[in-house]
């Protein structure tokens, strides 16, 4: 009996263990096919997650720009070049058109002085081209030479020939005057040496001291009997005296100081240095000089589309500079992006492989729990049968007492497995919501990572813009200090205008009394110019009387007479004498010193005329241009200052108010202040009620602090005869005004007091004032300050 009792407890024993160890591994079970139901919509929820952020790394990877902005370094780096040969072009281009220019210009002047003298100048240089085929020889000028003392003496004798040409036969004299004529050029003298050769020499022997020879013994040719054909009867002496005598003696005489008198002294001509003029080099270039000033224009419209070409290509670079400024943000971006990109996708992956191997794992344990459970059910049913045939045994054998007590244990038995049950379901519940934990917390370190990632792109961002920040601080401190520069040339400009308008009267009297001069030389030039016409004019009268009487008298038969030697000498002498002495009194014989020392002194008063005009004409250009550059800066002012006004006075009052020019000359009147108030008329300044002036005189005064602005302001009860709603706007309008400059002001007004950063209340305690001082950094409304002295 107790063989059979300790045998079916200890199948009880046994049945119950293996019940708890089935139970505990169908709720294992049970708890590893629940995790895995759980991860395999986590798996496929961050498989599909990995998909997206894969298509967007493929995205982001095929959108780097990185070929964009090399296609645009490559195109910027290629219009750099370009930019730069042009530029060095259009610098070789200048150079070449100012030198062009330079070079031209004295021609152009040359050619153009010629072109009003239509002299022989235009026939020579015609012939120099073709002097070959006219066998000419050369020019007059080129043939002869002579000491430089007896230079203005040649000049005197001979400056109708210098630019006579030399041919060797008649034929070719002929040919070239026919030549000259076919092409309708300008005079020119022409002499054959073929007629030279018959010339006669005529010997002359003086010998007066102040005599010192023949002209043509004086000059030397290659050409032979050409300085005996210009020269031959000219006589050189030291002075005008002895010239005068043997002038009248029938010589043809010359001083050395170029004072040339004809036989009889029948003329005088003066020589005091003049020079042949010689522009047939200028004519024979003009052709090429012109082709070439037409080259230049050419080149200047040239330069002047490399100058636009230039222009459009610096727009371009910066363009482009600007381009790929934005390119190279945009692929900072990119790789920031996508470094974030490949992070996340990375621990997907590996959260995606741990959960694939843990649900592994899971199948595996799930499969060995099956087999182990396969066991235990069958050792469960062996022991149950043995136990139910134990209990029939049993059942014979014991009484109802036993039956009861075991009954009562299975009882127990069955209740605290009830309860090992519910802590085992209570630990599923905690291990459940540890995962779901678990995933939180992964998810905060996904959302953690993606923060840092745009916490590290926000920062290079600021540190970008604290660059610009830096750049625009630099290029706002140049501008400013461009500004002072140009403000102090403005105000030298100033005072050097007020300093030359003195000047400037000061040339104008000058100008004057040389004006005054000179209409009295030009008087007395007039005067003498009168006198030597009257001379010249009796002159010629005298010698066509001398010749008709010649004529009469050898008509007559007195030709032998003429041509002998006149016998009553003491007599012509007698008569000459007095009639000297007779013209004597009546000519100035200083009159042509005197002409000559009027015509230097007007010469000399002329240039000082030109002088002083261009001297004159520069200080108005001058002026003028400070009146023009005045005039624009105070435009620029005045639109600067009338905009402000129209902008503050609308966002104050809500009516509109604006300057106006009085005249079309902007500095011979003033300014009118136009003021309207929502609802009224617009009126001047000058016909406001007290507020009104004050409103608008507020704003004037911050229109003009936008135009140059001080350190600080001090207003005193500005806003007394305002109402609350513009005191309010005015009270705004101050805040956003004194971010540019200190405003320190009086007021009783409440709302303004409360937009005050620094508030100091006056008040008075025991006849004395006193003050208090607060600081309002948050703008707190009056009545919420509390105040302690």
């Amino acid at each position: 009996m107790d063989r059979l009792f300790q045998k079916k407890s200890r199948l009880v024993e046994i049945s119950s263990r293996l019940n708890i160890l089935i139970a505990r591994f169908e709720e294992q079970k049970k708890f590893y096919i629940n995790k895995i139901n759980e991860n395999n919509p986590t798996i496929e929820i961050m498989k599909r997650s990995l998909n997206d952020k894969e298509a967007k790394l493929r995205d982001s990877a095929m959108h780097m720009c990185y070929s964009e902005l090399d296609t645009e370094k490559k195109l910027i780096n290629d219009l750099r070049n370009k930019s730069e040969i042009y530029s060095n072009e259009i610098h070789l281009y200048k150079n070449t058109v100012n030198k062009v220019q330079k070079f031209a210009m004295p021609y152009e002047e040359k050619y153009s002085v010629a072109v009003q003298l239509s002299n022989e100048d235009f026939a020579i240089a015609d012939l120099i081209k073709d002097s070959q085929d006219f066998k000419i020889l050369g020019m007059v000028r080129d043939l002869i030479k002579y000491d430089d003392v007896y230079k203005k003496a040649v000049f005197a004798a001979a400056k109708d020939w210098m630019k006579c040409c030399i041919v060797p036969t008649v034929n070719e004299m002929i040919r070239l005057a026919s030549y000259i004529k076919e092409k309708n050029l300008p005079c020119l003298k022409i002499i054959s040496s073929e007629l030279l050769s018959s010339l006669i020499k005529e010997h002359i022997v003086l010998k007066d001291h102040d005599f010192i020879g023949k002209l043509a013994d004086l000059v030397q040719s290659s050409i032979p009997n050409l300085v005996d054909f210009i020269f031959g009867n000219v006589l050189v002496v030291r002075n005008s005296k002895t010239a005068y005598d043997l002038s009248n003696q029938g010589y043809k005489c010359v001083t050395i100081s170029g004072e040339l008198f004809e036989p009889y002294a029948s003329s005088l001509s003066l020589e005091f240095g003049s020079k042949i003029s010689d522009l047939t080099h200028e004519i024979i270039l003009n052709e090429s000089i012109g082709s070439l000033l037409e080259n230049s224009h050419i080149l200047s419209t040239y330069l002047a589309n490399k100058k636009a070409e230039l222009e459009k290509i610096i727009k371009d670079i910066s363009n482009k500079e600007l381009r790929i400024r934005g390119l190279e943000t945009l692929v900072t971006e990119k790789r920031i992006t996508v470094n974030h990109l490949n992070e996340v996708t990375a621990s997907l992956k590996n959260e995606i492989d741990n959960l694939e191997a843990m649900n592994r794992n899971l199948s595996g344990e799930i499969t060995a729990i099956d087999t182990e459970l396969t066991k235990n059910k069958k050792r469960d049913n062996i022991v149950s049968s043995s136990l139910v045939n134990n209990s029939k045994n049993i059942q014979y054998i014991v009484n109802d007492k036993i039956d009861k007590e075991l009954s009562e244990l299975t009882y127990k038995k069955n209740e605290i497995l009830r309860k090992i049950e519910n802590r085992e379901i209570e630990l599923r519940e905690i291990i459940t919501s540890t995962t779901s934990l678990e995933n939180g917390i992964n998810a905060a370190g996904e959302r953690k990572n993606e923060i840092l990632s745009e916490k590290e792109s926000l920062e290079a961002e600021q540190i970008e813009r604290r660059g610009q920040k830096q750049i625009a601080g630099q290029k706002l401190e140049q501008l400013e200090k461009e500004l002072i520069c140009l403000r102090e040339e403005e105000q030298k400009i100033i005072d050097v205008s007020g300093d030359s308008y003195s000047i400037l009267q000061n040339y104008e009297k000058q100008i004057k009394t040389l004006d005054d001069k000179e209409r009295y030389l030009d008087k007395e030039i007039n005067g003498i110019e009168k006198e030597s016409i009257a001379i010249k004019k009796d002159i010629s009268n005298f010698t066509v009387q001398e010749s008709q009487a010649m004529n009469d008298l050898m008509w007559l038969g007195f030709k032998e007479l003429l041509e002998g030697e006149i016998s009553d000498v003491d007599i012509l002498i007698l008569e000459l004498t007095k009639e000297y002495d007779e013209l004597k009194t009546r000519l100035n014989l200083l009159a042509h010193e005197t002409y000559v020392q009027v015509i230097d002194g007007y010469r000399d008063m002329s240039t000082r005329k030109n002088y002083l005009e261009n001297e004159r004409n520069s200080i108005v250009l001058f002026i003028n241009e400070i009146d023009i550059e005045k005039k624009d800066v105070f435009m620029d002012a005045f639109k600067k200052v009338d905009d402000d006004i129209r902008k503050t006075f609308s966002e104050i009052a809500g009516g509109s108010a604006y300057l106006q020019i009085e005249n079309e000359d902007i500095f011979s009147g003033g300014l009118s202040y136009l003021v309207q108030f929502q609802g009224k008329p617009p009126r001047e300044s000058t016909a406001l009620s007290g507020g009104e002036k004050t409103m608008a005189a507020t704003v004037f005064l911050l229109a003009l602090q936008s135009l140059k602005p001080s350190p600080f302001y001090l207003m005193d009860e500005v806003d007394a005869h305002l109402d609350a709603q513009n005191t309010e706007r005015l009270s705004k309008i101050m805040v956003e005004r004194s971010s540019g400059s200190q405003i320190l002001m009086v007021t009783l007004k409440e709302s303004t007091v409360a937009k005050a950063t620094q508030i100091f209340g006056i008040y008075s305690k025991s006849g004395q004032s006193q003050m208090v001082h607060y600081k309002n950094p948050d703008n707190v409304p009056l009545a919420q300050i509390k105040t302690s002295e």
